[in-house]
């Protein structure tokens, strides 16, 4: 039998609840929403960092942000596309800067890799097309499609898809650098940014719409998730993406084609799946599954379709670049930033050389649990000066504990009676207690790190030497 084709389709910036797949309260997709009808589609995937860079390194090499690090725009030996299928011909369509051709070696293993930048929102649309069309030579193909569409809501060219969504408003404005903070924007305005998001969503369904149509799927695995959500809660400084690990940023929306093909026992365990958590590192092993092809060893990810699936596993997704602040302000303490004030860089860097000279967060799922950690790692010598700048760091609702010179903010919630996250689970509880509380709902997690100081630390320790640093 000839070997399936393969599309991997990337929206950058989906938010789960943005396509009516997932949200049938929601309205905006019906041409999407009849041509998903049928595929597989998982409530609880988890992206493995909150923005585009260490997400799509993920995504296609199956290997965690917290292990292969990519958090910086320099390379760092790390070979991200190893797991693409061997005899198939690789194409590449992007349009996000952050997977230019360049050190970061995407580009690297593909046959084709077509950058396009993100003010031509069209084209990377029809160059997908155009290789799915083309076919390849007699030989299968893997396609791997990102778009920026609904990332650049903030954008000019965001007009475009706002009238045309909205054709009875004349209430556009251009967000621009304000996406960061909304800091200068009127009441109303905080009102209005979704409904620019939505609209490029909308626009975003009639593109894809096509690019679908556009695939023979009686001998395509297709897939469509997205790298990262975004953010539109100001009030509990959740805003835009980068620095946070809350379910708008990280619970992204997947569903995946089958040919007709397909065995039935693999339809039989993705369809079995639909509720359990899954990866984005899961992703790319799940189409070489599914397309008959051997699966790679080394990765974190697992194919949904496998007998070897763990839903009780734990999953993680970090960020060790950005910090979004309860004064919805995201800083990036690594560098000066795009889209900051000077007031905003020069915290930053006061900030980079005291309470967050080292900082981290990462968030642990495991079944309907999540945990959230925010460390801080401050100069021993400040650690006592910096107290109060940590505390407003911290995330809304979290339990602040010190640990030495170091300081971790804790939040436990249940996802499936809390989805908004705003109960954190850990109030009101110390010391041990928290230990004990913890252990019983996610109970792999004995064996889990987190960064503290200049090494990983286990959490059941951290929580134990803790003291309460309200």
């Amino acid at each position: 039998m000839a070997s399936l084709n393969i599309v991997l389709v990337v929206v950058d910036s989906l938010r789960r609840d943005s396509l009516g797949a997932f949200n049938p309260a929601y309205g905006f997709t019906p041409r999407l929403d009849e041509r998903l009808a049928g595929w597989h589609k998982f409530d609880r995937c988890y992206g493995s960092a909150p923005w585009t860079l260490p997400a799509i390194s993920s995504i296609l090499s199956g290997i965690d942000a917290s292990r292969h690090g990519r958090y910086f725009h320099e390379g760092n030996g790390f070979e991200v596309t190893h797991l693409l299928p061997a005899g198939y011909r690789k194409i590449g369509v992007v349009n996000n800067p952050n997977l230019e051709p360049g050190s970061l070696g995407f580009q690297s293993g593909f046959d084709e890799y077509h950058y396009l930048p993100p003010a031509d929102w069209e084209a990377p649309f029809a160059r997908a097309c155009e290789a799915i069309r083309g076919g390849s030579d007699g030989n299968p193909f893997f396609l791997f499609f990102h778009t920026n569409l609904p990332h650049d809501y903030m954008a000019a060219n965001c007009k475009e898809h706002y009238e045309a969504c909205f054709p009875d408003r004349r209430d556009w404005f251009r967000l621009g650098s304000g996406y960061l903070a909304w800091t200068d924007q009127t009441a109303s305005e905080r009102r209005r940014i979704r409904s620019l998001y939505d609209a490029c969503v909308h626009r975003l369904d009639a593109q894809l719409s096509r690019l679908v149509d556009a695939v023979d799927r009686d001998s395509t695995v297709v897939c469509i998730t997205g790298d990262h959500g975004e953010g539109f809660d100001y009030d509990l400084g959740r805003i835009h993406h980068g620095g946070r690990v809350h379910d708008d940023l990280i619970n992204v929306p997947l569903c995946f084609h089958l040919p007709p093909s397909t065995a039935p026992a693999l339809v039989e365990r993705m369809g079995r799946r639909r509720s359990d958590p899954v990866a984005s590192t899961d992703i790319v092993p799940t189409l070489l599954e599914l397309a008959g092809q051997p699966q790679a060893s080394a990765t974190d990810g697992r194919s949904i379709a496998s007998t070897q699936f763990d839903p009780s596993r734990v999953i993680t997704s970090e960020d060790r670049r950005y910090l979004y602040l309860p004064s919805r302000e995201r800083l990036n303490v690594n560098r000066d930033g795009k889209g900051t004030t000077r007031a905003a860089r020069m915290r930053n860097r006061v900030l980079g050389r005291t309470a967050a000279r080292h900082h981290n967060l990462k968030a642990f799922i495991q079944g309907p649990y999540k945990l959230i950690v925010t460390s801080f790692s401050p100069p021993s010598s400040a650690s006592s000066l910096v107290a109060p700048a940590i505390r407003r760091m911290v995330p809304v609702g979290s339990t602040l504990l010190r640990v030495g010179p170091a300081w971790v903010a804790l939040e436990l919630f249940d996802v499936s009676v809390d989805p908004e996250e705003v109960h954190n689970l850990f109030t009101g509880r110390t010391g041990t207690e928290l230990v004990t509380f913890l252990a019983e709902r996610m109970p792999m997690l004995q064996d889990m790190t987190v960064f503290l100081g200049d090494r990983e630390r286990g959490i059941a320790g951290v929580i134990e030497n803790a003291v309460d640093g309200s």
